[in-house]
């Protein structure tokens, strides 16, 4: 015949099972040692809203003397006190916790452990798994395939919409400096859902941008994403100016650009009736703008004067036009 080796665990029990009777001078009659026989968790609503403060009751039955109850969230144990009562008899333990979800709660267990304290190794447990309902949490950042040096003219640019929500969105929307926008081909604007694409980005893409989303909860919006697209220099002007002036007036050329990066290097030529001079490196009042003083001297010293910049991008592909002309013209 095989044996069984008995654990003290096994003892405990035994000895939680049975009446215990002692008898002394004065006979008396000690309570029963019973381990809790049933343990339900009583929820008012599945499932919570974030934020709503809700009663979770964990109902113990059977133990004697009255049942100690704790709550885990998780594998964490919640520290906070819930309120406990006890039937008169002490048959039934009733542990009430004020819980708060939050949206990271959803999906997680809650679990209510009641332990005789005199038998405190064997313990029962019942557990629920948390449905928390939450509007849009969004994030919006660059693409996995973007970073911020390849924000270039001429570049595709995907701008993702990161979310959680609880129930599903039914709806997401964009805006572009507090604007809203739609698929635009003619623009480079294409919405894919969650993903906004901007086809060969240029300096007019430049802002702040930001998504939304809705479900039946509520809206959720998230932060701007200040996009910075780099360019060419541009003129800030497109037409020549024009300088009307005498041969010993000086003349202040101010070359003045728009440019990401704004570090820059000039270049400069001058053309008349009797050829063409360039000029590389001269006088800066800020990195946007480049300045020359000039005067004519005499009649052969009229002229154009043509300005380019240069940055890591590219050399500006249009000049800034100066026209030195005789006063009056």
């Amino acid at each position: 015949m095989r044996s069984r080796r008995i654990s003290k665990l096994d003892v405990d029990t035994l000895v939680a099972m049975v009446i215990v009777f002692v008898k002394s001078e004065s006979p008396r009659q000690w309570p029963a040692m019973v381990l809790p026989l049933e343990i339900n968790i009583i929820v008012p609503d599945l499932p919570m809203n974030a934020g709503d403060q809700q009663d979770i009751t964990c109902e113990t039955r059977g133990s004697r003397p009255k049942a100690m109850t704790s709550w885990w969230l998780e594998t964490e144990e919640i520290r906070s006190i819930p309120l406990e009562t006890h039937t008169e008899d002490g048959n039934i333990t009733l542990s009430t916790l004020q819980f708060t979800p939050s949206p990271e709660d959803n999906g997680k267990t809650l679990k209510c452990k009641s332990v005789n304290p005199v038998l405190p190794k064997a313990t029962m447990e019942k557990e629920i798994n948390l449905r928390v309902q939450f509007p849009p949490i969004l994030n919006l950042t660059l693409g996995l395939s973007t970073t911020e040096d390849d924000i270039k003219e001429g570049s595709d640019i995907y701008l993702e919409c990161n979310l959680s929500a609880n129930p599903q969105i039914h709806n997401i929307t964009w805006e572009f400096e507090e604007s809203l926008i739609s698929t635009n081909m003619a623009l480079g604007i294409i919405i894919l859902n969650h993903t906004l694409l901007l086809q060969k980005v240029r300096k007019d893409h430049q802002g702040r941008y930001r998504c939304h989303a809705f479900n039946s909860i509520g809206k959720g919006s998230s932060n701007f994403l200040h996009l910075l697209v780099k360019f060419v220099p541009i003129c800030r002007f497109m037409e020549p100016v024009f300088f009307g002036i005498s041969t010993a007036e000086l003349v202040n050329l101010t070359c003045e650009v728009d440019a990401n990066p704004s570090e820059l290097q000039y270049f400069w030529s001058f053309s008349n009736s009797t050829g063409t001079e360039n000029f590389t490196n001269l006088d800066t009042e800020s990195n946007n703008s480049s300045f020359v003083l000039y005067v004519p001297g005499n009649e052969d010293g009229y002229g154009t004067f043509m300005c380019w910049a240069r940055n890591s991008v590219g050399l500006q592909k249009t000049a800034c036009v100066f026209k030195v002309v005789p006063a009056g013209e």
